[in-house]
């Protein structure tokens, strides 16, 4: 058997992994690095150990533990997943021998990461459009951001959140999708300008403001403070929505994520191109997407969004 070059614990080697990934600006990846992290503690203790007792056995003590406080399999495919990247870089590290890895027998794949239904009816989204609410309330504020991501092609809460005033051009909106750096354009829609109008008298005194009071340029500026901001509105805003829902009675939760799976499931439904559907949410899976993917022109996405929405 090869023998590691390095010597090195699993927790510290997390902790050196979610160091490397906040420099890079990773605020994401290292954030789930840090839950496994969490995660593993939570069943094994703060001791340290090393990456050869995580073997089969170990890995199906864990499982167990998971199921036992009856955690979802998206999240244990998550925290498995994640342990196996950390694995598969301790290999590469010379930490440990490939011989000790134990997820070839430890199949991720048997978990169920068939996703919850997000979206809603394209009839229950207007009942929420619909709902008078009083202005600059925190659920009329939740109200207008779903409004927004909705007729903005499905935009999620990080890339709303980082849009300055800047961005908006020629009566249209540009910006780089945070997950997989696709450039996205729309037309500002007086769905969109209604909810703009609305906002521009509190942040548009400057172009170099962020469009929504979520994130303020002269507070947070690191990718870690960024994100720690985000993460604290979007909870917030998802706990409104959730009350919004039950006001419209609503049989599944709302959350910012249903603006987005609606736009898509609106659109098929309606028998929308499916290309055109993937370019405009700005998707890059090669395993689902890259087979439709095609370059459409900006006005073609416009003229499906006037249609279908």
């Amino acid at each position: 058997m090869e023998r590691p070059t390095r010597t090195m614990g699993v927790l510290e080697y997390f902790d050196e992994t979610i160091t490397v990934l906040r420099e890079q600006g990773k605020v994401g990846n290292a954030n789930a690095y840090k839950d496994a992290k969490n995660a593993l503690v939570k069943f094994n203790g703060r001791k340290e150990l090393l990456f050869q007792d995580i073997d089969l056995r170990f890995l199906k003590k864990y499982e167990a533990w998971f199921r036992k406080r009856r955690l979802k399999e998206t999240s244990m495919s998550v925290y498995f997943r994640t342990l196996r990247a950390l694995y598969t870089k301790a290999i590469e590290d010379n930490i440990v021998s490939e011989q000790c890895y134990p997820f070839k027998e430890f199949k991720i794949s048997k978990f169920n990461t068939k996703t919850e239904k997000r979206a809603i009816s394209k009839e229950e989204m207007h009942r929420i459009f619909q709902l008078e609410l009083e202005e600059y309330s925190k659920l009329w504020e939740a109200q207008q951001y779903l409004i927004f991501m909705y007729y903005g092609q499905g935009i999620n809460m990080k890339d709303m959140a980082l849009l300055r005033w800047k961005d908006i051009v020629n009566g249209r909106i540009h910006y780089i999708r945070s997950k997989t750096k696709q450039p996205i354009s729309f037309k500002v829609a007086e769905t969109i300008k209604s909810v703009l109008d609305k906002f521009h008298a509190v942040t548009g005194e400057n172009i170099h403001n962020h469009v929504f009071p979520i994130l303020n340029k002269d507070v947070h500026i690191s990718p870690t403070q960024i994100d720690d901001r985000i993460h604290k509105v979007n909870g917030k805003v998802n706990r409104s929505l959730k009350e919004i829902g039950k006001m419209v009675g609503l049989a599944v939760p709302l959350s910012t994520y249903s603006a987005r799976h609606t736009y898509a499931t609106v659109l098929k439904f309606a028998g929308a191109d499916i290309s055109k559907i993937s370019q405009a949410l700005g998707h890059t899976n090669l395993k689902t997407t890259e087979i439709y993917l095609k370059s459409f022109e900006d006005g073609e996405i416009d003229r499906m969004n006037e249609e279908y929405l």
